[in-house]
């Protein structure tokens, strides 16, 4: 979805999106961000099911 940073470009290239998310999903919840970032899971803890998020 970032190929060649199209859609943000403080982000890789190559992102992992989970498939029940369009692309257009994607770019459309970036428009909303500073930066156009979209979400991002960067930490999931399996034990407390804790997760944190960057923009």
């Amino acid at each position: 979805i970032n190929l060649f940073f199209q859609v943000c470009a403080s982000y890789p290239t190559s992102v992992i999106v989970p498939l029940g998310v369009s692309d257009d999903e994607l770019k459309a919840s970036a428009q909303f961000r500073h930066g156009a970032r979209f979400p991002v899971l960067c930490y999931f803890h399996k034990a407390t099911q804790v997760d944190v998020y960057f923009e």
